[in-house]
């Protein structure tokens, strides 16, 4: 009993078992503790923790929705209608984005230069895209989301090179010194470096 009152609480009950106890604590909530964290002090009301995580959100114009996968994360509702686990700090920071949101929007940057996103890309920064062509290819996000952003189909520029290139009787044997240059085996047997 001293020891709880040492900590501002009284035990009000007993717990779940012989190692719990319940009380009411300094802040007049009440909680069931493990006797040993409340001689040591190892413990936070659950409440008013939740109570201030509900305030960090609401500030970034999310809701508290309820635990996340461990002790750092929580559920939230966010101002978008979307649900997502965010890390504590990363809510409290406003360091975070619906990614539903996110992709959607990159759905329909794509979907404005005739493409379709159909997969992940090298890293983040990166996406594979179903181009209006129909092939596959994989594109900066930036380079889509610019109406003027630089992107060709890498299969159809390579399709019309080695069409040109047999036009002319010559043959692509490989790359050049940069994307604008090829190394072709010409009619008369000699390779040669020569601009596209």
């Amino acid at each position: 009993v001293s020891e709880a009152a040492a900590r501002g609480a009284e035990i009000i009950g007993a717990g779940r078992d012989a190692t719990y106890r319940t009380y009411k604590l300094d802040c007049g909530h009440k909680q069931e503790v493990l006797i040993i964290r409340m001689r040591k002090g190892g413990f936070k009301c659950k409440t008013c923790l939740n109570n201030k995580f509900g305030l960090e959100a609401a500030a970034q114009g999310a809701t508290l929705l309820g635990a996340g996968r461990n002790g750092k994360y929580r559920n939230y509702m966010l101002d978008c209608g979307h649900k997502k686990e965010v890390r504590l700090s990363e809510m409290r920071n406003g360091n975070f984005r619906c990614q539903i949101c996110l992709d959607n929007k990159k759905n329909a940057e794509a979907a404005k230069r005739g493409a379709i996103i159909i997969g992940e890309g090298r890293n983040p920064d990166y996406r594979t895209y179903e181009l209006e062509c129909g092939h596959k290819q994989e594109i900066e996000v930036s380079s889509m989301r610019k109406s003027n952003g630089l992107f060709n189909c890498q299969t159809c520029s390579d399709n019309k090179i080695n069409s040109e290139a047999d036009a002319q009787g010559a043959t692509i044997v490989g790359a050049g010194r940069n994307c604008r240059y090829r190394i072709y085996k010409l009619e008369c047997g000699h390779e040669q470096e020569i601009h596209t």
